[in-house]
């Protein structure tokens, strides 16, 4: 049982971490090629404003793919709104997004549990 909740929390945990390097690109006006739920064969998607959305069998993780992140040795692409076409503060943002909010939520789940349970 504690395997289980070990992964469900771990999993929680690189949910939140994606959803911000996601939640970032997009305002910042990166191409998101596709944001997924959990690992490995794709279960279900769909897509939205270009963006595909998946649901993956195996239930740990999460991730985040941009367009032109990992491009082709000898590519340049001219669309302005991929990786490495945005400027490298943006880039930094995005990056940094990520573990970001691994500790703001952190710092929140320890607050919600010394509220309801106290410090002994």
């Amino acid at each position: 049982m504690g395997i289980l909740v070990g992964l469900l929390i771990l999993s929680i945990m690189m949910f939140v971490h994606e959803l911000g390097h996601y939640l970032t690109g997009r305002r910042l006006g990166f191409n998101i090629e596709e944001f997924s739920i959990f690992m490995g064969p794709v279960l279900f998607s769909w897509e939205r404003n270009h963006i595909r959305y998946s649901l993956k069998l195996l239930p740990i993780g999460a991730s985040v793919r941009f367009s032109g992140e990992y491009p082709e040795p000898g590519e340049q692409s001219s669309d302005p709104g991929d990786f490495y076409n945005r400027p490298k503060w943006a880039r930094a943002i995005v990056i940094g997004t990520g573990p970001a909010l691994n500790l703001l939520s952190g710092v929140l789940a320890f607050l919600i549990m010394f509220s309801a349970f106290g410090y002994t």
